[in-house]
């Protein structure tokens, strides 16, 4: 499997698309930081890398593996390239395999390559961390498993899929689909179940009650809709980005301990397993003629 990761690894260097969106996505903290010289509201340190694992829902890393295992993947069920593999000794489980590890080390080197701009220049600029040491830890460690499960459910995609266009279009489809159901699910969660009601009386002043909101959804509903938005990669990237729909963007959520630090990696791991399961499952199946 080690010459099968070498030679995709080789495929994606000598790949022009991948450096080409490899710049966009590195000038992207380049260019925040250098607007804010001049400007008089500043995106602090933690935002930036926040952001590194979620703009608005779907991060650039998802966009990018599901660009590039159609284009480098699905194209191996035309041109014989699977075939050959096979009959050369490789097994499809090895195949499968170093085709999921070569995403996952894209998207991990892209995150990596932000993180050090962040620090020699966003930093310098921006300023330094204001965040606790576990808000960063965490924030690392829960993103680059959220970008290890995207590069797991792109490959199940791409590796199922014959027809290169066939396989961007589901996969666009499924990032949208998934980051539609994030917001959904978090939305619900967000409805307060007690709200506050504003009424005048006979002498024209205001008054403020309390009163259970009927359209709050149950408590069970609440604790489902949470799962959800914990186990979806998508549903991590709007925790991560810091999105809360009572205040909008923030991100100071860590501090308040809503998001489920944990959790969200064994999830992440979880999904990781089952996709990558299934996909080789379907894979082994698969007719390669």
């Amino acid at each position: 499997m080690i010459k099968l990761l070498r030679a995709n690894m080789l495929r994606v260097v000598k790949s022009v698309t991948f450096w080409i969106l490899l710049a966009l996505y590195t000038l992207y903290p380049i260019i925040i930081a250098l607007l804010q010289i001049d400007s008089c509201i500043r995106i602090s340190s933690d935002k930036m890398l926040s952001l590194n694992y979620g703009i608005e829902v779907v991060p650039m890393q998802g966009l990018i593996i599901a660009l590039l295992c159609s284009i480098l993947f699905s194209v191996d069920f035309h041109n014989g390239t699977l075939r050959n593999k096979i009959v050369v000794g490789h097994s499809r489980t090895n195949i499968y395999l170093a085709n999921l590890l070569t995403m996952m080390i894209i998207s991990l080197a892209m995150s990596v390559i932000y993180i050090i701009i962040l620090f020699a220049l966003g930093m310098p600029i921006l300023g330094k961390f204001t965040e606790s040491a576990s808000f960063i830890i965490w924030t690392i460690v829960d993103g680059s498993l959220m970008l290890m499960a995207y590069s797991s459910l792109m490959t199940l995609i791409a590796m199922t899929s014959k027809n290169s266009f066939v396989a961007l279009i589901v996969s666009l489809l499924v990032l949208t689909a998934g980051a539609l159901l994030a917001y959904y699910m978090d939305y619900l969660v967000s409805i307060p179940e007690v709200i506050t009601v504003v009424y005048r009386d006979e002498f024209g002043e205001d008054l403020f009650t309390e009163m259970v909101n009927e359209y709050a959804p149950s408590k069970a509903v609440k604790v489902f809709c949470r799962f959800i938005t914990d186990l979806l990669p998508s549903g991590q990237s709007l925790q991560i980005s810091g999105y809360d729909w009572n205040q909008g963007w923030i991100f100071d959520m860590f501090i308040r301990g809503k998001i489920h630090y944990w959790q969200m990696a064994l999830y992440s791991l979880g999904f990781i397993s089952v996709t990558s399961g299934a996909g080789i499952l379907i894979f082994k199946k698969s007719n390669l003629k």
